[in-house]
């Protein structure tokens, strides 16, 4: 993913902070969903009683959070044409022209 996004001109090394948030939350995201899978929706309490998973918020601001990171990085249809392109200067070969 970070290669097409620095190929499409979208990220640069100053996004790295970003990006590295990006995927913590992510990496968040994946596994508390999994564990939530594993325990179901709904447990049941030291006192017998029902509660919601708590995984469960934890996979809803995480989910949040890496909804957040792709508006920015323009990786949803609706973001994408929003997201300017860095710059880049196209390397030119000076010996190019003698093969």
């Amino acid at each position: 993913m970070t290669k097409e996004l620095f190929d499409l001109g979208i990220i640069g090394k100053i996004d790295r902070s970003a990006l590295a948030a990006y995927c913590q939350s992510y990496a968040i995201w994946a596994e508390a969903s999994d564990r939530l899978k594993e325990e179901g929706l709904v447990i049941m309490t030291t006192n017998g009683n029902l509660i919601q998973n708590p995984l469960l918020t934890i996979v809803n601001r995480s989910r949040e959070s890496v909804r957040v990171f792709l508006r920015e990085f323009g990786m949803t249809p609706a973001s994408r044409p929003k997201v300017s392109v860095i710059g880049k200067t196209e390397k030119v070969d000076p010996w190019g022209a003698f093969d």
